[in-house]
């Protein structure tokens, strides 16, 4: 199954979870009905507790630095540098959490037995037939909403950036950043626990989910900066009344 794909792109470039098996859903009650082994069940509940509450703090700092860059968006003055410092602030913040969750992600497996991991695991991975089905309708129908929402960007700007070169430079730089993000899309909608092999075998290697996040992580930055070079643009072929008419549609960007 796909995972649901985000509208707001920057958002989505901000997201992820840096540890999927630390997502399952419902994975204390899988662990307290299926480990009987005391020790090891409260190793696997302590693991899965310290993994979720450093989450939730890198989740918190990541929104406080996702409302800057919104409120900055629209301002000329927030240059892409700027814009750049923050999202690779946020992007180091990342790579120390992955570090910490992939040390517990190697001790929570080797604490489970093979069956534990199929049942608690696996089982709790795949849902019903009919959520399936639900989901998948909702990916296709995100998925066209993210083509209607460059394809109006695209409309907007070409009908206020009156300046024919100005117009086509911006336009180029929304090409290549829309192509990024099809492949962002395209790719990272095999990187979880549902669809990636990697990310639920019991035996994978810290080396192995390590180049799994190293790809992940380069398709976000690879996304975010595209976004700023397309900003960037906008903003040096635009007088100050044409930037205000297409900031607008920037928003849904960071919906």
């Amino acid at each position: 199954m796909l995972i649901a794909l985000a509208i707001g792109m920057i958002s989505r470039l901000f997201g992820g979870g840096p540890e999927e098996i630390f997502q399952v859903p419902k994975l204390e009650k899988e662990i307290k009905t299926h480990v009987v082994d005391m020790p090891r069940k409260e190793q696997l509940l302590s693991l899965t507790k310290q993994a979720k509450n450093e989450i939730k703090t890198f989740n918190k700092s990541r929104g406080k630095k996702m409302k800057v860059m919104k409120k900055s968006n629209a301002s000329k003055d927030f240059t892409k540098e700027m814009m750049e410092e923050l999202y690779m602030a946020y992007h180091n913040e990342r790579l120390k959490l992955q570090s910490s969750m992939l040390d517990k992600r190697i001790k929570f497996q080797e604490l489970m037995t093979i069956k534990e991991w199929d049942i608690v695991i696996e089982k709790a991975v795949f849902p019903s037939d009919k959520v399936e089905k639900k989901t998948d309708k909702l990916e296709v129908k995100e998925e066209l909403e993210i083509d209607k929402m460059f394809s109006k960007l695209q409309s907007v700007i070409e009908k206020n950036i009156l300046d024919t070169k100005g117009q086509e430079k911006v336009l180029a730089k929304l090409n290549i950043f829309e192509k990024t993000i099809d492949e962002f899309i395209s790719i990272s909608q095999e990187m979880n626990y549902q669809d990636s092999e990697l990310v639920r075998k019991r035996t994978a290697t810290a080396s192995e989910l390590k180049g799994f996040y190293e790809l992940q992580n380069e398709l976000r930055v690879k996304g975010a900066k595209e976004y700023f070079k397309f900003r960037e643009a906008a903003i040096n072929n635009t007088n100050d009344k044409e930037w205000k008419d297409i900031v607008g549609d920037l928003k849904a960007f960071f919906k």
